[in-house]
């Protein structure tokens, strides 16, 4: 546990809480004694939140604040126990994803959310090493902090977009450096901003990665079809394709034989039962991954067919747009990955 204090005003009881929230100030004045954005304690107690820590403060006024925090100990003791800068890295189908951080913990977060979506997150601490890790494991993206020791992220950007054989990487930028210009300047994807949510961090790896993925979307309902397009187009990594009937879906997926198909079963005509059976008979479309999304009251006959054909079988009204978008990304990078071990 780790104290800071000081003799300053002091804070009264009723504004204790309210110090660690964004842009707030607690003297407002147009003539304050007091300068700052009201950004630095909001930032440190989400550091502190994402570690797994607690942040507080305890004061009185007119004699002086402390101000706490405590970090859990484990991820850290194993870290410092271990001399590797990078954990032992060996193909095994999923899609490598290189951190360069020199804070272990923060690696570990970036693992835990992106180990959702069927990552090998490999890291490297040291970023003396980092190049060499690079080039040995050719990861399909790469998250790089900034403030490191030996060697910073901005010199490490430089010399991945200098070599040839490791420029087309997408690096993501991942610090607390607010220099969005000179990171996209000298050749980042992306620029995120600690700490970071985890969806924001999902789809933003996904878009790297999954970039112009091609997905059909079918279904009669022209509402459910605005909101599934505007679930992945959020995402920022998909070029998704509508179709209003079954007819016009079939017509889509044999133009552009997408990456994924999200269907509905019950429409007029030509319903999804008749768009699977057809996917299954032509050789080019039967590998294509689906995703049923129905309202439909299934038969225990069709259920069981379903579950052999469709990569997802999800209900209308039970699904969210954050859950339909998690099962897109998992299957897309279920389908990237058989491509890296098929070469």
């Amino acid at each position: 546990m780790i104290h800071v204090s000081d003799t300053g005003i002091g804070i009264a009881p009723e504004h204790l809480e309210k110090i660690f929230e964004a842009f707030r100030q607690l003297d407002n004045a147009s003539n304050r004694r007091y300068e700052g954005t009201g950004l630095g304690l909001a930032i440190c107690r989400r550091l502190v939140d994402l570690h797994g820590g607690r942040l507080w403060v305890e004061s009185a006024v007119g004699v002086g604040s402390t101000f706490s925090f405590s970090l859990p100990l484990t991820t850290a003791t194993q870290s410092a126990s271990s001399p590797e800068s990078s954990q032992t890295y060996e193909p095994s189908g999923a899609i490598p994803i290189v951190v360069i951080d020199d804070d272990p913990a923060a690696i570990e977060i970036v693992r835990t959310y992106l180990s959702r979506d069927g990552y090998s997150v490999v890291a490297v601490t040291d970023s003396r090493h980092a190049i060499a890790e690079v080039r040995r494991i050719k990861p399909a993206a790469i998250i790089l902090d900034v403030l490191m020791p030996h060697r910073d992220g901005w010199e490490i950007l430089a010399d991945l977009k200098a070599d040839s054989e490791l420029q087309a990487i997408p690096v993501a930028l991942y610090t607390i450096v607010e220099q969005q210009r000179l990171g996209f300047h000298l050749g980042a994807s992306a620029y995120l901003i600690k700490p970071i949510d985890e969806m924001q961090l999902r789809t933003t790896v996904a878009r790297l990665i999954q970039k112009n993925a091609s997905i059909v979307v079918i279904d009669d309902d022209r509402n459910q079809l605005e909101i599934i397009a505007d679930c992945l187009n959020r995402a920022g990594a998909y070029q998704v394709h509508v179709a209003n009937s079954g007819a016009q879906g079939w017509a889509e997926i044999v133009q552009r034989r997408p990456d994924l198909i999200i269907l509905d079963l019950m429409m007029p005509e030509i319903d999804g039962f008749t768009i699977l059976k057809r996917l299954e008979t032509n050789p080019h479309t039967r590998h294509i991954p689906v995703v049923v999304l129905s309202a439909k009251n299934l038969t225990i006959q069709e259920r069981a067919y379903l579950a052999q054909r469709v990569k997802a079988l999800l209900a209308k009204g039970d699904t969210s747009p954050e859950h339909l978008l998690n099962r897109v990304m998992e299957l897309l990078n279920a389908r990237n990955a058989m491509d890296v071990s098929a070469n």
